[in-house]
């Protein structure tokens, strides 16, 4: 069976920190996640919050900068991303907890608001980590998700493909296939859903080498780990793939759009 967690992706933050500079460095326009989400959820302050799938605790720390009193909880699966979240906010008042999103450590109907940015995907079970939400939130309280879309980023999902082939292991969490921005209604049941909102990062560059160091980051999503000869002549032959590109369309161009979905629970 499939670990679609990524542990060996999220054993730390270095990976995660990759893709996150990638998008801010390269991607246009600028989104800064966190802000959309907090302005999503119409936080009033003291509203008891759960974010799962924390990574370093970065939304949590945003929201208690902007005001929110309440109650904060960040939980993840990764011991190493929690670690960084204690440390990066040993001033905080934010509780960090190592906790699999498909049995929450939590009483029945105990948080107003609970965040999941880009994490459904990588539950072994959605169906039961939805569930899970469901029941540690309260009555009428709400629920954000933020999913990857899967239109405008064929070349990059493509590039993944040549790795499987050349790697000649087939392997790889494709884990955006699973659950997206288009196909998530899917797996919801319980809520009502309030808001629908895509935001579209737009890439264009003329240099492969942004884009080989962010797919060099998934490497840990295949499984068993591939070995580093294997590993780093795929990615050659993706430089190769990009230079051709640029070279016939000037610039590699895609769209790494997500969305953010606002839910109540019925």
């Amino acid at each position: 069976m499939k670990d679609f967690s990524g542990k060996e992706n999220y054993r730390d933050f270095g990976n995660l920190k990759t893709r996150k500079n990638f998008y801010s460095k390269y991607c246009n326009p600028l989104i800064n996640s966190k802000e959309e989400v907090f302005k999503l959820l119409n936080i009033k302050g003291n509203e008891k919050i759960l974010d799962v799938g924390c990574g370093n605790g970065d939304f949590l720390a945003y929201i208690e900068d902007k005001g929110c009193s309440g109650e904060m909880i960040g939980v993840d699966i990764s011991k190493g991303m929690i670690e960084e979240a204690k440390k990066l906010n040993i001033d905080k008042p934010i509780s960090f907890i190592t906790a699999n999103a498909e049995d929450l450590p939590f009483i029945n109907e105990c948080f107003d608001i609970v965040v999941c940015k880009h994490i459904l995907y990588h539950l072994n079970s959605i169906e039961k980590g939805i569930n899970e939400i469901y029941r540690v939130l309260k009555n009428g309280g709400y629920l954000c998700v933020t999913l990857n879309c899967m239109y405008g980023r064929e070349n990059i999902e493509n590039f993944k493909r040549i790795i499987a082939n050349s790697i000649k292991n087939n392997n790889f969490l494709d884990n955006n296939k699973r659950i997206n921005f288009e196909n998530y209604n899917s797996f919801i049941s319980g809520f009502n859903i309030l808001r629908e909102i895509k935001l579209h990062r737009y890439l264009e560059l003329e240099d492969p080498e942004p884009i080989v160091e962010y797919l060099n980051s998934f490497r840990g999503f295949w499984q068993p780990l591939p070995p580093d000869e294997a590993w780093y002549k795929a990615l050659k032959i993706i430089k190769e793939e990009i230079i051709k590109i640029i070279q016939k369309e000037e610039k590699f161009k895609a769209d790494l759009a997500f969305g953010m979905i606002l839910l109540q629970k019925i």
